[in-house]
């Protein structure tokens, strides 16, 4: 009998906390839609800054063409880095691209620039022009597999 006698209060006790009043507070359309606009902003920024937390890189579509002036894109990517290496230092890759010594060169001396002013010690920092971050193969070895496949695959290759 006491079991059964705490059951029922139990559930009084729940079924009451879901009969509670309206609180007078009402949303309107457009107050949803800010809600909602907001939850996928917030999704999507946090997925690109794991993204270029993940590569590390700056790529030519990061800079103004034929400048080495950032544009949104680079300014947003060193914002997210600057963070970053603010706390942890690491790899930083700038890539080269189609851009002549000289601009490299003030592409990554600006780069450097930035990283210090946002407060970065930049010794802790090391930069280079390599393969992307990320799980998978050095650019050099799949160059070298891929030469191989395209040995195997020829029948008109020579086998020595």
């Amino acid at each position: 009998m006491r079991n059964v006698t705490l059951a029922a209060l139990s559930a009084l006790c729940i079924g009451g906390v879901g009969c509670q009043q309206d609180t007078g507070v009402s949303y309107t359309d457009r107050d949803k839609s800010d809600a909602n606009r907001w939850l996928v902003d917030s999704y999507f920024e946090r997925q690109a800054e794991a993204g270029a937390l993940r590569e590390h890189t700056f790529y030519p579509h990061h800079f103004e063409e034929g400048s080495n002036a950032m544009n949104s894109l680079g300014r947003r990517r060193l914002s997210i880095l600057a963070k970053h290496y603010h706390e942890h230092g690491g790899r930083l890759n700038i890539h080269r691209g189609d851009a002549g010594e000289d601009l490299y060169a003030a592409r990554v001396n600006r780069v450097v620039q930035e990283l210090n002013q946002a407060g970065v010690d930049t010794h802790r920092v090391t930069i280079g022009d390599e393969a992307s971050g990320g799980d998978g193969m050095v650019s050099g070895h799949v160059q070298v597999v891929l030469a191989e496949m395209l040995e195997i695959d020829d029948p008109g290759a020579s086998s020595n």
